[in-house]
């Protein structure tokens, strides 16, 4: 079946962040139509089946693949203690083709890679931030300039609710994790858990903030991502993976012909900019900008990513990319150890410009 020449017919399932996906998936114009949301049946999932003028489907045996080509799950997978993995595993038993959020344990997507392929169908992980416009800068000025400029070390950060997507940022970046080794070396105030280790054969360094508000999962986390690759000429730094990206060439100061450091001449590295934002795009975006606008267009990213594979066989190359990613974010997370049930914070939100009045 060509895909370039077909409008590829999607379902949502789940209506939470789900409702990402419904954004995402309009936005793909003519390469892929929403066809119809699965969830539950409750107010909220009639209210966005209604609002996009599709059909709601309460179970995967209401489904066939004669009317729809590819299922979006964004529910909880089983490792989370959702039933995100069985839908996946009965969709693609029908022979269609999944596109899951993040995270998935390795058995599970190793399952459905063999349930896939006996289907004659595609599955995929959507490691998501990866395809978010700060995520693909990052990675895309990261890659070249790897070409460019020897890595000498990683230095990365996230919570652990956003770790998996960390994982495949790194790999995006490098082209994969293999090698890589990691363990944990100490944990500073209860907060931050510090691991060490190698990714490519790089040293990595990983802190992670491994607590949770357990009612409410979503919310409270510290920061999303930060990642700096440090390399010969200077550091490529994902301030934040809904944020900032920035290069800041390495601190260098010439010298004159007698040996003294020449802070006043004239020369390319006093004129080097001290840092360089590579994404203005996305300067002054408000949290509301990343719900409406960034990562609806994000997921749309991933599913033009995942629909351009589904004209030829399931490739191993990405297979074994997946399960790789899945296998070094699981020594992370055992490495990390339990994560930590804290209470619900107090939170002052404030502005830049309520810190300088001392409110």
């Amino acid at each position: 079946m060509d895909k370039s020449k077909k409008s590829i017919k999607i379902i949502v399932c789940g209506t939470n962040f789900g409702r990402m996906y419904l954004e995402g998936v309009n936005i793909l114009g003519e390469s892929g139509k929403l066809v119809g949301v699965l969830s539950g049946g409750s107010s909220q999932s009639q209210a966005c089946a209604n609002e996009n003028d599709v059909p709601l489907y309460t179970s995967v045996d209401e489904l066939d693949k004669s009317m729809v080509d590819i299922v979006c799950i964004a529910v909880k997978s089983s490792v989370t203690g959702g039933k995100g993995t069985d839908i996946a595993l009965k969709c693609l038993e029908k022979g269609i083709s999944v596109f899951q959020e993040q995270p998935v344990h390795y058995d599970d997507v190793w399952k459905c890679y063999k349930t896939a392929i006996k289907n004659d169908c595609h599955y995929a992980v959507n490691g998501f931030y990866s395809n978010v416009n700060a995520g693909k800068t990052f990675i895309e000025y990261g890659r070249k300039l790897l070409k460019k400029s020897k890595a000498i070390f990683i230095d990365a950060s996230s919570s652990v609710q956003v770790s998996y997507p960390l994982v495949d940022l790194l790999g995006k970046l490098l082209g994969g994790v293999s090698p890589y080794e990691i363990r944990k070396i100490s944990e500073k105030n209860d907060v931050m858990t510090v691991l060490e280790g190698k990714v490519c054969n790089i040293p990595l360094i990983i802190k992670g903030e491994n607590r949770m508000v357990v009612e409410d999962p979503d919310n409270y986390a510290l920061l999303f991502h930060k990642i700096t690759l440090y390399t010969e000429s200077g550091q490529l730094i994902l301030d934040n993976s809904i944020g900032m990206v920035l290069w800041e060439p390495r601190y260098y100061v010439s010298h004159t012909e007698d040996g003294r450091l020449d802070f006043y001449g004239d020369n390319q590295y006093s004129k080097m900019p001290v840092t360089e934002i590579l994404n203005e795009e996305d300067l002054n975006n408000v949290y509301k900008d990343i719900y409406e606008k960034t990562w609806p267009v994000g997921i749309a990213n991933a599913l033009k990513d995942f629909i351009s594979t589904m004209d030829e066989p399931l490739n191993k190359k990405n297979m074994q990319y997946n399960l790789n990613i899945c296998k070094f974010w699981n020594e992370i997370g055992n490495a990390l150890g339990t994560i930590q049930i804290i209470e619900k914070p107090e939170i002052v939100f404030l502005k830049a410009e309520d810190i300088k009045k001392g409110i």
